[in-house]
């Protein structure tokens, strides 16, 4: 079992200059890999056998190759250096010369392992382009083994004839027994911004069983998880749960919002000749080219706009961290639907419009899953399951549809994403999320429910319902403030 172990290292100014300087080389040394993968990918794309055999396969009924086309096209991709990782390898260890001070021969391989992965994404997947990378967005840069480069020996980390230390607290006693009986597979180098400057942080992936405290035994027992864009319900034996995947964080929007309108009056001021006469930017032109220059005063503004960003982000990770937690004491097996995030972030293609012929908005739910990070804490979940021999099973949503199914009658009824209610029949009435978490408690595999529990269960669970609705709204009385999503506001709430 690999698992990891994050400790911060103690750095001094000379120190961070230097790790800046090798994030900074490594982020140049993928990007000089883009532009070559770039060069070669559009070779092969213009080579008249790799069309003809592509055009062959998108046209064909079944989408299959004969064993005759696969080693075609493989000869190609080994004719244009795009068979495998090693290709990139050998021309990034030219690229690598220059900066041999800063960026270790294993580290480059695994930034040529990491461009292969975009290469075949790109090949074989849904991959469009392959994109450069903003040395600002460069957050890791990872090892092979724990032999050479950057690597761990004896409570510091050595890096290119340099030594630093680790910070370990006294009472960290999981990162003690880790580093004690794990056996280091490779390290990371990590860095999070904090107020002005990056902190930088080791990450040891270690192979072996992971420390366990006493208090957090597994317990038995099946949970339901319905889990949207911005809230979660959990339905257990014991407990049902109603909460935001951000309760309690703090709400930096508006902060952001008046950070950003000051960031932008900075750049005018600092840049008035980049701006026309009405306040628009300045085209590129043959006589002229923008350059933009930036005072300490608009460093300062962006630096507390990162901080923001960097302090919520933890926070929600520490947050969710504690959620799972509690999630996966309720019990060792959970049922959860396969949520496609990605797909739910992008936006519509279609174009659909209002009764008076208005278009309609293509968003979806961008920013809400950029805010509250659903598919972490379903990792965090099915971590802390895993981990105590428990799992997670993702329900297909074709099969169980839980938010259209009624137990009672066995019908599906579709309803439209704003009504947070169910009618279950002329007297029940539940909360939509919880009654899809009861239902997929019952589910006996990805594909079918448990009638028989289904019912059997029904009271004690409309028992417990009732209970938190209660509880819920009482908080809403006091001036507890909950998304509209969770329907407490409304006025369905009081009966309860």
């Amino acid at each position: 079992m690999l698992y990891t172990v994050t400790l911060r290292l103690e750095t001094t100014d000379a120190d961070d200059r230097f790790f800046e300087h090798v994030f900074w080389y490594g982020n140049i040394l993928y990007n000089i890999g883009v532009t070559e993968v770039r060069k070669r990918i559009n070779r092969l794309l213009k080579d008249k056998t790799y069309n003809q055999n592509m055009t062959a396969y998108y046209h064909s009924s079944e989408r299959e190759l004969s064993n005759t086309d696969k080693q075609t096209l493989k000869e190609l991709r080994i004719k244009y250096g795009l068979s495998c990782k090693s290709d990139l390898e050998k021309y990034l260890k030219i690229g690598r010369a220059k900066f041999s001070k800063y960026v270790s021969s294993t580290m480059e391989q695994m930034i040529a392992a990491d461009l292969y992965k975009a290469v075949e994404k790109f090949l074989y997947d849904d991959g469009k382009c392959i994109h450069y990378k903003k040395n600002m967005n460069r957050l890791s840069l990872s090892e092979k083994s724990n032999k050479s480069g950057f690597r761990y020996r004896d409570g510091h980390i050595e890096f290119m004839d340099k030594s630093f230390n680790i910070r370990i607290r006294h009472n960290d006693t999981f990162a003690l027994e880790a580093l004690r009986i794990g056996d280091i597979r490779f390290c990371r180098l990590k860095r999070r911004w904090h107020k002005h400057s990056y902190r930088y942080y080791v990450q040891l992936v270690i192979e072996g069983d992971m420390p366990i405290k006493s208090n957090n035994q597994q317990k038995s027992g099946i949970i339901g998880i319905d889990i949207g864009t911005s809230t979660i319900a959990i339905a257990s034996d014991d407990a049902l749960l109603l909460k935001e995947l951000d309760d309690g964080i703090e709400r930096i929007e508006k902060e952001i919002k008046r950070l950003n309108r000051k960031n932008d009056r900075q750049r005018r001021a600092n840049n008035p000749d980049n701006y026309n006469a009405d306040g628009r930017i300045r085209r590129n032109s043959k006589y002229f080219h923008r350059k933009w220059a930036k005072s300490k005063s608009q460093y300062r503004t962006e630096h507390q706009i990162k901080n923001l960003y960097a302090k919520r982000q933890s926070q929600l990770l520490q947050y969710q961290q504690i959620l799972a937690k509690k999630i996966t004491s309720y019990g060792n097996v959970a049922f959860i639907e396969d949520m496609d995030f990605i797909a739910l972030a992008k936006r519509a293609k279609k174009t659909k419009y209002t009764e008076n012929g208005k278009a309609k908005s293509k968003k979806r739910y961008g920013h809400s899953i950029g805010l509250h990070a659903p598919a972490q804490l379903v990792w965090w979940i099915e971590w802390n399951l895993t981990k105590r021999g428990g799992i997670l099973y993702k329900v297909n949503p074709k099969y169980i549809k839980a938010s259209q199914y009624n137990h009672l009658t066995g019908e599906y009824i579709p309803a439209s994403v704003d009504q947070r209610w169910k009618q279950l029949d002329d007297k029940i009435t539940v909360q939509r999320d919880l009654y899809s978490a009861y239902l997929l408690q019952h589910a006996i595999n990805e594909k079918e429910l448990d009638h028989y529990g289904l019912h059997h269960d029904f009271d004690h669970f409309m028992m417990m319902h009732n209970q938190l609705i209660h509880q819920l709204y009482e908080n809403y009385q006091s001036g507890h403030v909950y998304p509209s999503c969770m329907g407490i506001n409304n006025s369905l709430a009081m009966q309860f």
